[in-house]
């Protein structure tokens, strides 16, 4: 799969310790402070070089520095396709890099700081090199590390809704992100946008009412169905998962397999908070359960298997009665089809190479089913309605909210709960979801009631206008408010 190497699950402890160490996660007076000078090291010498390369964009150019400053290990099994491919996106969507800080921290690491023309944000570079010939071994992108707010955005909430409205629009405008963007507070919409073309070959324009595919978003719907089951003392969050399984699983392609014994004895709470260890065929856990965070879709996965197992029905039945009924989602589905569904927008995946950028439609999206893990088809407004049943305790109660959305550090999960994600700021909470031509978010901001939905048939372009509503809402967000 392509994908920028952003600071998500999977993301890079050398990046994000980086970061972490800089200041760049904490509040702008760090960022601000001097952190080193420019130098004319190997390191300083690759970065500049890259990001002259990105802002050309042009393939040749890009293929060109990849050949020239990376190491020959670098670039075999495909690796090498991959790499022009993240330096290309990375112009698609930021039209210009402006550098605003180059620094060699060692003779094998140095790292970029650049402000994000198309953004306006600050993303980041780092190399790692291999310290005899200076060459790049790889290197980690990482969008919007700092997110900046102006003092007129925080002036009201018109204002916070304009400075959103503002950035969507210029990446609109710039062919970046197509989709549907929801604000609402206390379940009522305070800003709706349905732009950009849906259907690129047809130039259909996007539709309020459309059904996308939520990609990983799904994993809170089943997070919350076990959660109404733990609250009920059906299960327990200590229950093997193995326990809630049946002997013989059903696969996605309709053949069944048995999981070992090690595997079946992980307790339920680890595998709701990716802390399992457990991986796909394997007879045996990649690590301690309890001991880190590694995001797991098998797991999830199981987890649907699991849910079927109890309540003795398929998934999308326990769906209904336990979540979509009761929430008021009359325009989710799971589907179940060989072919395209021509009134669904296609999902298109953002690509670069020797050709140039160009998006190809991915057909898988809509011929896999959903599981435990994810791929639900929904709307905005279901997933609003969502949102509000959830965070106002009309499907668990509050007390399980506030359990699920906690992340727990002392199950290996400092930024994740149990189901639900709680990294990107605090007091943000929600889920998000991406593949190959999907990138769907849902965020709370605390308990001040205002909700974020953004759904895109494009993936990787939710970034700028997710974190800009998150920069504008720092003043708001809080839990347990009076």
């Amino acid at each position: 799969m392509h994908r920028i190497q952003t600071l998500s699950f999977g993301a890079s402890r050398f990046a994000l310790g980086v970061l972490v160490s800089l200041g760049l996660l904490c509040p702008a007076a760090a960022w601000t402070q001097s952190i080193c000078a420019t130098t004319f090291t190997p390191g300083g010498k690759r970065l500049t070089e890259i990001i002259a390369a990105v802002n050309d964009g042009r393939p040749n150019t890009i293929n060109t520095i990849v050949e020239s400053d990376y190491a020959p290990s670098a670039l075999g099994n495909g690796q090498k396709s991959e790499l022009v491919y993240d330096l290309g996106v990375w112009h698609w969507r930021s039209h210009r890099l402006d550098p605003q800080l180059l620094c060699t921290v060692s003779s094998s690491i140095a790292f970029a700081l650049v402000r994000n023309e198309l953004s306006e944000e600050i993303d980041s570079l780092h190399v790692q090199l291999d310290s005899a010939s200076g060459r790049i071994l790889r290197h980690f992108v990482s969008a919007g590390v700092r997110t900046f707010a102006t003092p007129t955005d925080f002036i009201s909430d018109s204002a916070r809704i304009d400075a959103v409205r503002r950035i969507a629009r210029k990446l609109v405008n710039a062919g970046v992100f197509a989709g549907i963007i929801l604000v609402a507070r206390n379940g009522r919409p305070a800003y709706i946008d349905t732009v950009g073309e849906a259907d690129l070959k047809r130039h259909t324009p996007t539709r309020f009412n459309a059904q996308y595919s939520i990609a990983s978003m799904g994993k809170i719907f089943t997070a919350t169905a076990l959660m109404q089951l733990v609250h009920a003392q059906r299960i327990h969050l200590d229950d093997p998962i193995g326990s809630l399984l049946p002997d013989s699983i059903e696969s996605p392609s309709g053949t069944y397999f048995r999981l070992p014994q090690q595997v079946r004895a992980v307790q339920l709470k680890h595998v709701l908070t990716h802390t399992s260890g457990i991986e796909p065929g394997q007879d045996t856990l990649s690590f301690r359960p309890g001991s880190r965070f590694e995001y797991s879709n098998f797991g999830f996965y199981l987890l649907g298997r699991a849910l079927e197992h109890v309540t003795g029905v398929p998934l999308e039945t326990s769906f209904k009665t336990m979540i979509f009924d009761p929430a008021g989602m009359t325009a989710t589905r799971r589907l179940v089809t060989k072919n395209l569904i021509d009134s669904l927008p296609p999902n298109n995946m953002v690509d670069f190479d020797s050709s140039g950028f160009h998006f190809t439609v991915n057909p898988l999206i809509q011929t896999i089913s959903a599981s435990g893990a994810g791929n639900f088809f929904s709307t905005a407004s279901d997933i609003l309605r969502f949102s509000e049943a959830l965070r106002t305790g009309r499907l668990l109660p509050l007390d399980f909210v506030d359990l699920m959305r906690a992340p727990k550090p002392e199950l290996g999960a400092p930024q994740y709960g149990f189901g639900v994600v709680r990294w990107r700021g605090p007091g943000v909470w929600g889920h998000a979801g991406s593949l190959p031509g999907v990138d769907a978010d849902l965020e709370l901001y605390g308990d001040t009631g205002w909700t974020l939905v953004i759904l895109s048939n494009r993936d990787g372009v939710n970034g700028p206008i997710r974190r800009k509503m998150e920069a504008v809402m720092t003043d708001r967000i809080y839990f347990n408010a009076p």
